[in-house]
Formats: structure tokens, sequence, C-alpha cells
């Protein structure tokens, strides 16, 4: 196939553009911060973690000064955990009891380049429960909902939540007594779940990319709806068997895997137009790698621990999943039947788009290798 100048002109510039779009993307995970707090006999363990951009937003608003910041967000041979001044911990986050906030006893934090982990350390009060308030949602402007496990030293699930802007706050119980004879821990609800399938998979730039990849190829709408059932068969097995803890892949080969499959969809796109076949297995195949990404929001939420519910948290999330998938499908289907009809499209349009997802995807697949 080849292409009028002006037209290869037209197709870099598209492709620089989509570049330009790609490179503030961080496609692998939807939280830009979780918490995890152990709950030991005499204290309590709080891990937070934040994305990059989380990271910098909150030590500017704690007044940091640059280089700190650089310092506290770069790995470094020398520097595994950083010292963190005590005084800008409260816009992290809170342990209260009534109107008393506990102050950490310490405060440190391991940077890397796409995250960095704020480990504080309180000592554990004699009280009924404590207020946990996530207040880095006051802090960073763009936050997104993230996960809140608290757990017993044996790993047991005290409670867990969703939090967000609008709910930054968990109440958490402190009797261990309880929590060991099996009394049913706090949980977020059927509905907080679904809404977080919906809103990964609708942020999931990397999935919706790869599902949109393999349309492109497709000309009528009854393949087009077996492609989509075969992808959302084969990630709904992976989610359910990694979530579980059955099969676990370290993100560091399931995030580049998932790169590798956007770009062979979208080199097959140049290769074999309307090989509508191949896209079912690929659909299949590659559906089972991705069910391995979306695990890794569940298994954020502390999914499986001794005393959480399995069921409910992932059929729920599953659901909302699925749910935001056809959104999705609702409005790309019909525009891509209606493009397909138009020779233009299919001569020049078809080969622009899947060139603009091969770079997208290659510069996604670099970033998980050597930044991941």
């Amino acid at each position: 196939m080849t292409f009028p100048l002006k037209k290869m002109y037209a197709v870099w510039l598209l492709m620089l553009l989509a570049l330009l779009v790609a490179a503030p993307t961080w496609a692998h995970d939807p939280f830009d911060g979780a918490i995890r707090m152990i709950v030991q006999n005499d204290t309590i363990e709080v891990k937070v973690t934040l994305g990059s951009d989380a990271v910098r937003g909150y030590l500017t608003a704690g007044k940091m000064q640059p280089k700190d910041i650089a310092r506290m967000t770069r790995p470094s041979s020398e520097d595994k955990l950083i010292d963190v001044p005590l005084t800008i911990a409260p816009q992290l986050m809170m342990l209260q009891l009534g109107h008393q906030i506990l102050e950490p006893q310490s405060f440190v934090v391991a940077p890397n380049e796409n995250e960095s982990i704020f480990l504080l350390t309180y000592a554990k009060p004699i009280a009924e429960a404590v207020l946990v308030r996530a207040t880095y949602f006051d802090s960073v402007e763009y936050m997104r909902a993230g996960s809140f496990a608290a757990t017993i030293k044996n790993g047991r699930i005290l409670a867990t939540a969703l939090l967000s802007k609008s709910n930054p706050s968990v109440n958490v119980p402190l009797k261990l007594v309880n929590a060991a004879e099996g009394s049913p821990p706090m949980q977020p609800s059927f509905g907080e779940f679904f809404k977080l399938g919906v809103w990964h998979i609708l942020t999931g730039f990397d999935h919706l990319l790869f599902l949109c990849a393999l349309l492109i190829g497709v000309r009528k709408i009854r393949p087009m709806l077996l492609i989509i059932t075969a992808f959302t068969l084969a990630h709904s097995i992976t989610l359910a068997v990694a979530a579980l803890g059955l099969i676990v892949i370290s993100p560091r080969i399931v995030e580049p895997l998932i790169a590798a499959s956007i770009i062979f969809v979208g080199v097959e796109n140049f290769l074999r137009q309307n090989a509508t076949t191949d896209r079912y297995w690929m659909a299949s195949a590659f559906g089972l790698i991705h069910g391995f990404g979306f695990a890794s929001v569940l298994r954020e939420t502390a999914l499986g621990q001794p005393g959480s519910s399995i069921v409910m948290p992932l059929l729920s999330f599953n659901l909302g999943v699925e749910t935001g998938q056809l959104l999705v499908a609702a409005l790309v289907v019909p525009l891509l039947l209606f493009l397909r009809k138009k020779p233009s499209f299919i001569r020049y349009g078809a080969p622009t788009i899947s060139a603009i997802v091969i770079v997208i995807s290659g510069y996604w697949l670099l970033q998980r290798i050597f930044v991941f």
C-alpha cells in the first residue's frame, strides 16, 4: 500500500501528536493512591502508595523545596528510605480519636520513578476504633479514587474501603480479638465495586485501544460483537483466577505484554486487513493477558485476604468492567460501521489509525519495560 507524499506527512503528524498525548499517560494503573494499614499489638503501620504526579502534588502542597521533591521521587542507590518531615504528615493522611489527631512516630518514603511509598508508624491507642482520613485528596487536585485495607498482623481484614474526594474517611475497629474470632469486616458495597469497575475500564486506555484496534479491521456487526464477547469471556476468566490468588503474575510481566498485544494487533491491521477469523483468537488469547491487568485493581482492595468477602466484589467489579466496555462499544461500533462504508477510510483512515495505535502502544511498551 502506498500513500501520496502529503498524506504521509499527515500520518506522521498524527503519529507525533499521538506520542505527545501518550507521554503524560500512565496506562497501567487507574489508582493514583492506595493505603494499606497493619494494626499490631502496640503500633499501627500505614503504607500510602501514590503515583508520581500525586507525589509531586502532595510534596508541593507541603511546601517542600524542589531539590527535596526530586530526591523523594527519584530512586537512588544511596537512599532506600528517606526521612520525610513529620510536619507535612497531616497533609497525607490523619488518624483521629474524636477531635484528637494522632502524631506519627516515624515518617519515611521509598521513592520510585512511577510511584513512591510513604511509610508511617503510630503508637496504637487504647480505643475501640480510629478514624482514618486520606487527606491527600485535599492536597492533590486531580486524585482519583483509591483503595484502603486495614488488617491485623496475620493478614485478617479489619476494614476495606474505596476512598475518594467525596468519601475520604473510614472508621477502623481496633479490637483484634473480635477480628480473630471472625466478626465480619467493614467493606465497600456492591455499588462501589461496580463503579470502580466502570471507572477502571473507562480510564484503562490500553484495554480500550486494544479493543478498538481489533475492531478497525472488521466490516460487519456480527463479527464485531463476537470479538467483544471473546475478549470479555477471556479477561473475565483470568480476572477471577488472578484476583482469587490462584495464579499471580507480576505487573512487570503483565503490563509490557498488554502493550505488546496492542502493537501486535496494530501491525496485523497493516498485514491482513480483513482476516476476521484471526480476530477471535487474538481477542481470546490477549484477553487472558488483559484480565491479569484488571485483577491488579482488586488485589489493591485486599480481596482474598482472610476474613474478606470474595464473591460480591469479584462479581460487581466484573459487571462494572463489562458495563463500561459496552458503553464504549455502543459508541465505537456504529462509528466504525459507518466509516467502513467509505473507501477513503479503508485506504487511508484505517492504516493511519493503526499507525497511531502502534506508536502509542510502542511508547507504553518502552515505558513499562524500562520504567515500570
